[in-house]
């Protein structure tokens, strides 16, 4: 019993001095080693370096259009999965526009809208989310390419979107 009672109360006073000392925050040395996932997306300075990187030349809107200018180029890269994806803003809003070859699923938009339809834009059928005849999100397919416009903020006229279609293709 004597034995027991000793054992127990030299565990019971580890674990108290344990507890007791004050440990240091760990360095960057000792983070360092630890598994991360790496961030999909690299970014490029120019159209033409995401290009030669992503392997495909693919169509991107002008660097401004309807009050919206390009702020990042970049490319995904994740498994098997490959895309170009752009950037556009107008003070606080903004679209981004992605492209793959096709077929790929590009558009992870996970917002709910009312309408959901498809629109003949120059001969390409553009299925088209939003609400009250505007545009949230789009996605279609042409001449072996897959491609998205997802919109933040207020959707965009019928016309607006028509006008970036027009430009890509």
């Amino acid at each position: 019993m004597k034995k027991l009672l000793v054992f127990l109360f030299c565990t019971l006073f580890l674990f108290i001095t344990a507890c007791a000392i004050p440990q240091e925050p760990f360095s960057d040395e000792e983070t360092s080693g630890q598994i991360q996932m790496a961030d999909p997306f690299t970014e490029y300075a120019t159209v033409d370096e995401a290009r030669a990187a992503i392997g495909f030349d693919f169509k991107v809107p002008p660097d401004s259009i309807s009050g919206y200018t390009r702020e990042t180029i970049s490319v995904m890269s994740s498994g098997e999965l490959q895309y170009a994806q752009l950037l556009y803003t107008e003070g606080d809003f903004n679209f981004i526009y992605r492209t793959a070859i096709a077929p790929a699923q590009l558009n992870d938009d996970d917002r709910v809208f009312p309408d959901h339809y498809s629109a003949d834009i120059d001969g390409i059928p553009v299925a088209i989310c939003g609400s009250g005849g505007r545009v949230s999100s789009a996605s279609w397919e042409a001449d072996g390419y897959a491609y998205c416009i997802i919109f933040s903020g207020p959707s965009l006229s019928a016309e607006t979107f028509r006008d970036i279609i027009t430009a890509i293709s």
